[in-house]
Parts: structure tokens; sequence; C-alpha cells
């Protein structure tokens, strides 16, 4: 097994992203990802871009094509027939980066409350059952 890379983090501390993107491309000046979604609320652009899941999505197929001088997120919502995407600019990059950052930190901190935003996703999330936003005592009642 090999060891989690560094990719962001603090000093002494490193995080392994995992996750399933489905399609990475490159052409000569941009770098692409797409990812399909199956969640009810589709985001407008500007609400794509600030997301720090759109630069989650970029940073590991990012970290070997640097070179790239545009980067393109693109979610696709099959069940309402929409598609958003988004270029990210290099502030858009940086500020994606800089919450994952504060994640791994409040991780490190073992402040995972600070970072857990409970909500539909908690139905499927394979780590709901040790997780303190999925037990707070009024969440079953809100989601199910």
């Amino acid at each position: 097994m090999t060891p989690p890379r560094p990719v962001l983090g603090q000093e002494g501390s490193a995080v392994e992203l995992s996750g399933r993107l489905d399609l990475a491309a490159r052409t000569e000046q941009a770098l692409y990802t797409a990812d399909l979604k199956t969640g009810s609320v589709v985001p407008s652009p500007d609400e794509l871009a600030a997301q720090a899941s759109a630069t989650i999505y970029t940073l590991l197929p990012w970290h070997a094509w640097r070179d790239a001088e545009r980067v393109i997120v693109t979610h696709l919502y099959p069940a309402q027939q929409q598609i958003v995407s988004v270029e990210l600019d290099d502030a858009q990059i940086e500020a994606g980066r800089a919450a994952v950052r504060r994640i791994v930190g409040l991780l490190a901190e073992d402040s995972a409350a600070q970072v857990a935003t409970p909500g539909d996703h908690c139905a499927w999330c394979a780590v709901r059952q040790g997780c303190p936003a999925y037990r707070c005592d009024d969440l079953d009642d809100q989601l199910f």
C-alpha cells in the first residue's frame, strides 16, 4: 500500500483524497474535469465556482498537468437535464485549496463537527455512524 501523498495540509499532516471523478481530460491549453451528479440542487456557475469541491475535483489531475492554462469544471445533472460548467481562475483555485487546508487543520485537531455539513448526502454516506454532524439529535427528523 502506498502511503498518502501530502496533497494539501499543514506542516506535519497530510490528507489522502479519494473519490471517483467521472472524467479528467487534457487538451493543449486546458484541464477539464466532469462529474455526474445525482442531487436535486443544481448550482449556478458562480455557486459551483465557490464550492471547495470544484477545486478538490481538479487537484489530483492538476498535480499531473500543472502547466494547463485553463481549468474547467463541469457538473452534469441527468435527472434535471442540466449541465453547469465554470472556468476556475487562479484566485478561485487558491480559495478552494485554502478551504481544503482549513478542513485538514480541523481534522488534525479532531474538530470533525466543524467540518461536517449535515444534509441529504448523509443518507448514503459510508461514515455517517461515526460523524458528529450525523449524530445530531434532530438530524434524523430533518432527513428521514
